[in-house]
């Protein structure tokens, strides 16, 4: 009995993930799990916490007090959510929460006890996206510094005695993400694609495009913040590493449509914007502006077989320096396309430079 200890413990559990196993790409769910897997192993450990033991999408975890669980709890849920912005609603996975303490026995790297099976149990009936707390962690929470509610009694298979069953009340904070590297990719002629093309020949030009998109963001610390069709929104961290992801993504894709001679190549758009996340919503006035030079590439090379990628002004100056194989080629506003003109005078200042960007 020297190994019991009254311990706070969090089980964390991604509601429906068995269900997506059937539906989703298994890259997409190692995203996911990896996603979740980082996040929790960073927020446990800035918060003096300790993970016990991991079981794919659940996670048994061990706090010094019920309060620094239940601020962990938070983060977690509404770092998780960000990381899916701008996913549909079918696409995102959520996190529930169960918080509980009481003696329990640690062993051989494992705990046991009438807390932990609690916790389970607490979980098993907790909502996506909220925390759920037993009657004895509500006691020990500091509820000045912790917003909760109570939920109900409940029985619990197992349990022998009636539960009070509280809840962590979340207030959604935007988060804005300062200073980032914005990229829009689309394809050209998709819609003519699509019709004349087979299903499998549409699917494996998505499947490719998503490939592509994801190495270079893995590779450059960037992020798919959202896909739409046949359409990607990323960031990069800096000018510089979003330089290297738009000629990877070129490189990859130019070779590809090459290969199995589809007539899809790729425009892509940058520039330096703030990204405002909020719950699963993206927004930005500069967000826009990248959308903006995206759709421009059209306008400075109509008939081109091979993908462009049109930069801001700011992306060149802040790209200066990289050690990318490219070169910059200023492009005359002359030849944007009247149809494109009016929104191209509104956006950009008079004067303000656009670039090409070419791989060498």
């Amino acid at each position: 009995m020297n190994n019991l200890q009254s311990t706070v413990i969090m089980k964390t559990d991604l509601v429906n993930f068995t269900g997506r196993v059937s539906t989703a790409s298994q890259a997409d769910l190692s995203d996911l799990l990896r996603i979740q897997k980082d996040l929790i192993s960073k927020v446990v450990s800035n918060n003096n916490g300790k993970t016990v033991k991991g079981e794919g999408d659940s996670f048994w975890i061990i706090f010094p007090s019920v309060t620094i669980a239940a601020i962990s709890a938070v983060e977690i849920q509404q770092e998780f959510r960000v990381e899916q912005a701008g996913l549909s609603d079918t696409e995102t996975l959520s996190i529930r929460i169960a918080i509980t303490i009481g003696d329990i026995l640690h062993q051989e790297g494992d705990i046991f006890g009438d807390a932990v099976n609690l916790a389970a149990r607490i979980e098993s009936i907790t909502p996506p996206n909220e925390i759920y707390l037993s009657h004895a962690a509500w006691l020990v929470l500091n509820k000045a510094e912790i917003g909760n509610s109570y939920v109900r009694d409940v029985e619990l298979k197992g349990i022998s005695d009636t539960e009070s069953i509280y809840r962590i009340d979340q207030r959604h904070k935007t988060r804005i993400i300062k200073e980032q590297a914005v990229v829009f990719t689309d394809l050209r002629s998709f819609s003519s694609f699509k019709d004349k093309f087979t299903i499998d020949d549409v699917e494996n030009l998505i499947g490719k495009m998503e490939e592509i998109a994801r190495y270079a963001c893995d590779s450059n610390g960037g992020t798919i913040r959202a896909t739409i069709g046949d359409a990607h929104f990323m960031t990069f961290p800096a000018a510089k590493a979003a330089i290297h992801g738009i000629l990877a993504i070129m490189e990859q894709w130019d070779e590809y449509i090459i290969d199995t001679g589809y007539p899809t190549p790729m425009a892509l758009g940058a520039h330096i914007a703030d990204v405002y996340i909020f719950r699963s919503c993206i927004y930005g006035d500069q967000i826009n502006k990248a959308a903006l030079i995206e759709s421009l590439c059209r306008s400075a090379h109509p008939e081109l077989d091979r993908s462009v990628a049109l930069i801001s002004d700011q992306i060149y100056r802040e790209s200066q320096g990289n050690k990318a194989r490219c070169e910059f080629i200023e492009v005359d506003p002359s030849i944007i396309d009247r149809r494109m003109k009016g929104r191209f005078k509104s956006t950009f200042a008079e004067g303000e430079p656009l670039y090409e960007l070419k791989a060498v």
